[in-house]
């Protein structure tokens, strides 16, 4: 048996933990949407959820923006981001492995710390409220975008190129959405632009994409050859 065997085995579990971390994320994702009572930045009195107007954040609140209780629905909402939050955890891990012999390995230890550091904002994304919140989505959020961009250029590098047009599309929506966010909070105050949601909604879409993608390729699943 060779070593490449062992390492092998724990990339195709971390494939499939991913994949099954996305879909449960997916499912509760789309049962708190059902339930959201309504309510956005933009239209506080709307009812129902908007895919293009409501921010993630809004979903887990236990009283919705219009005023409503939401508990069902931000208990649902919790539980999907702690799904992704496994997810994204196993993406960061397991991307350099995809791309073993032609990542550097201190490009490869660049991507994991910086995925690490910004799972840990996503974290305290979870748990905290007011400005400590605006705080912790761009602890989140930047070394997350400086990672992405990381992996997009190991990709490129690599020659993978079905990973690198689903990581442009990544960067470029994360790129926007922490531009508009940083415009909203930090230049213009609690000024909320259309767009702002909306990016988000196509970063995580995106985002999705490119981890379900790197985890089949990695189980063998979609263009990739899985090492003995």
């Amino acid at each position: 048996m060779t070593i490449s065997a062992p390492r092998g085995r724990v990339r195709t579990v971390t494939a499939w933990t991913l994949l099954a971390a996305v879909s449960l994320g997916m499912a509760l994702l789309v049962a708190a949407m059902a339930v959201y009572p309504g309510g956005t930045a933009l239209e506080r009195g709307a009812v129902g959820h908007s895919f293009w107007r409501n921010f993630l954040c809004d979903l887990t609140q236990g009283v919705a923006v219009n005023g409503a209780p939401n508990h069902l629905g931000a208990g649902l909402a919790c539980g999907a981001l702690a799904a992704f939050g496994v997810a994204v955890g196993c993406f960061w891990w397991l991307l350099p492995a995809v791309l073993e012999g032609r990542c550097d390995s201190r490009w490869a230890l660049a991507i994991r710390v910086l995925g690490a550091v910004s799972l840990l904002g996503l974290v305290a994304v979870l748990v905290v409220n007011g400005p400590a919140h605006v705080v912790a989505v761009f602890a989140s959020s930047v070394p997350g975008l400086a990672a992405a961009v990381l992996a997009m250029v190991a990709c490129a590098r690599a020659g993978v190129w079905p990973l690198v047009v689903l990581a442009v599309a990544t960067v470029g929506a994360a790129a926007i959405d922490s531009v508009l966010y940083a415009r909203s909070y930090l230049v213009h105050p609690r000024v909320v632009v259309p767009a702002l949601p909306a990016f988000q909604r196509l970063a995580l879409l995106a985002l999705l994409a490119w981890m379900v993608a790197t985890a089949a390729r990695a189980a063998g699943l979609a263009g990739g050859r899985r090492r003995p």
